[in-house]
This record gives C-alpha cells, sequence and structure tokens, in this order.
C-alpha cells in the first residue's frame, strides 16, 4: 500500500526534506511505498485554478485576512492526493513516523480521520480525496455568514482548524449529519492509530508518532524562554531518558548524530523555526533508530 505525504517549500519556513527521509524509512520498513507529493501534483487537478481562488476568497471572507502560503497548501494536499488515481492508500503527514502500523487494517470506502479533526493521518481513496477537497469549499460557502469572524482567535484557519469547528463544535445531530453527508470515519479514539510526541514511551505505546510542533514545545522550554521549574524538569527528563548532554546552548554527547551536526551551537534565542525543527529532527531520529 502507497503511503502519501504532501510538502512545499514555503519561503521563510526551514527546509523540511531530513524530516521527510526519515519519515520514508519509517513507513517503507513497516512495508508501505512512500510518495511525496507537491504544488505540481495539486496542479493537475482540473479544478486547481477554481479551488485556490475559492479557497483565498473565502478564507479571506472568515478569517478576514488573507490566507498565507503555508495555510493555502494544508488544503492543496488533498487535490494532490485526488490526482493518484490510486483506488486504497493512505495519507500522513511527514512528521508522522510509523512504529507498528500495518497496512491492511485501514476504512478505504470513507474518508477515515484517524486521529479525529487532526488530519495527520487519513485514509481513503483518489476519488473519495476529490470529494473531501470539495467539502471544504461547499462547507464554507454554506456557513460564511455564521463564520464570518468567529477565527480571529485562532492562528489559523487551515484544514485542521475547518475540521475541529465542524466535529467538535455545535449540536451534536448537526456534526453527525456533516460526518455522513462527506462519508467520514471519525475516530475519536486518540492513541489507537496515532499519539502525539509526549515523550521517549510514546513509540512503545502507540502504532504510530505524530512530532507536532506543539507536543514538542513542552520538552523545549529554552524554545520559549519558559525558565520555570516544572518545564526545566521535563527538558531535564527529556535529556536523560535519551541519555543526552546540553552544555552551553548546544547539544553533546549525541550517539550516532555526527551526520546530523545536531553539536553545533544554536542561538536559541534568536530563529525559533530553526530551532524546532531542529528538535524535531533530532527526537525523530533518535526515535526511529532506537537510540
Amino acid at each position: 500500500m502507497k503511503v502519501y505525504t504532501y510538502y512545499d517549500q514555503i519561503p521563510g519556513l526551514p527546509c523540511q526534506t531530513d524530516l521527510i527521509d526519515l519519515w520514508k524509512k519509517s513507513w517503507s520498513s513497516r512495508g508501505y511505498d512512500p510518495v511525496v507529493l507537491n504544488d505540481t501534483d495539486a496542479r493537475k487537478h482540473p479544478r486547481y485554478e477554481q479551488f485556490c481562488s475559492y479557497i483565498t476568497e473565502l478564507h479571506k471572507e472568515i478569517k478576514q485576512e488573507p490566507i498565507q502560503k503555508y495555510g493555502l497548501s494544508c488544503y492543496l494536499r488533498w487535490l494532490a492526493y485526488a490526482t493518484t488515481d490510486d483506488p486504497a492508500c493512505i495519507t500522513s503527514d511527514y512528521d508522522v513516523l510509523n512504529f507498528n502500523l500495518d497496512t491492511n487494517i485501514f476504512d478505504t470506502k470513507n474518508i477515515h480521520l484517524m486521529v479525529a479533526g487532526t488530519p495527520c493521518l487519513v485514509s481513503g481513496s483518489a476519488d473519495l480525496f476529490d470529494q473531501f477537497s470539495q467539502m471544504f469549499i461547499d462547507t464554507m460557502i454554506e456557513h460564511v455568514d455564521v463564520w464570518r469572524g468567529t477565527f480571529k482567535d485562532n492562528v489559523w484557519l487551515n484544514d485542521q482548524e475547518f475540521l475541529a469547528r465542524c466535529l467538535y463544535t455545535g449540536e451534536k445531530s448537526t456534526r453527525q449529519k456533516f460526518v455522513e453527508k462527506y462519508n467520514l470515519n471519525v475516530n475519536y479514539d486518540w492513541g489507537k492509530f496515532c499519539e502525539n510526541y509526549k515523550g521517549v514511551q510514546t513509540k512503545q505505546k502507540h502504532p504510530c508518532v505524530h512530532y507536532a510542533h506543539h507536543a514538542l514545545h513542552e520538552y523545549m522550554p529554552i524554545l520559549r524562554g519558559d525558565q520555570t521549574m516544572n518545564t526545566i524538569k521535563l527538558f531535564e527528563k527529556f535529556l536523560q531518558d535519551y541519555n543526552i548532554g546540553f552544555e552551553n546552548g548546544h547539544f553533546t554527547q549525541v550517539p550516532k548524530l555526527t551526520q546530523l551536526q545536531f553539536n553545533k551551537e544554536i542561538d536559541w534565542t534568536c530563529n525559533y523555526q530553526e530551532n524546532i525543527h531542529r528538535f524535531r529532527l533530532l527526537v525523530m531520529y533518535l526515535d526511529l533508530h532506537n537510540v
């Protein structure tokens, strides 16, 4: 079975190819054929121009600010997945590693949201992903007057925030109608298929681990300037669990990582995006190589 991910290099954000290499290794080791799609694939879809126009205008109307390139790419991935002609496949964020997820457990007759409203792990087919992509536009048009201005407190209005609004808020009957209308199979059992990173033990308890930014924040207080006792203890436990040294602003004694050059000093105060990228790469590498 093929597993797809989507990646476009966004100006101003760190290059993610190192992470994607780890993602490929993780999934191929479990019997999958990993494939990376990008905007070139999304452009093959006959609705590409129309889709971009609708998402851009509806986002501006609802969020009351222009959509960013990263936000648009979150929607465009579903167009790209729809161009594969694959009758049964799984899609994964490239920061989701597979430690023990078999290839024969997926619902490919529906859009299977395996981590509820977080679309980091989804199974289906090209035809279903085509319908899924249209769902975003149809639902935004239907709710534009009700939703206008209600996402102001959200940093983003990407596909994840969209799904959270549809699956977690409002009357239960309304949420159920949405699920049935778009042939969704929503798994609310967090951790059954995938869990956010919660330390070295996460991969031992769950088939897949999502190394999401917000999850890693808890283990990297220096990135947030957070020097409270609880966060410092959590960071120290992380170092102890992985047998890592940390001195004068850089990692030391990291086994088997010379090729990734984690030992060079990092300016922890100036480049948040680069620091969190390097830290995420470090944790994924350590978990994948059982260090």
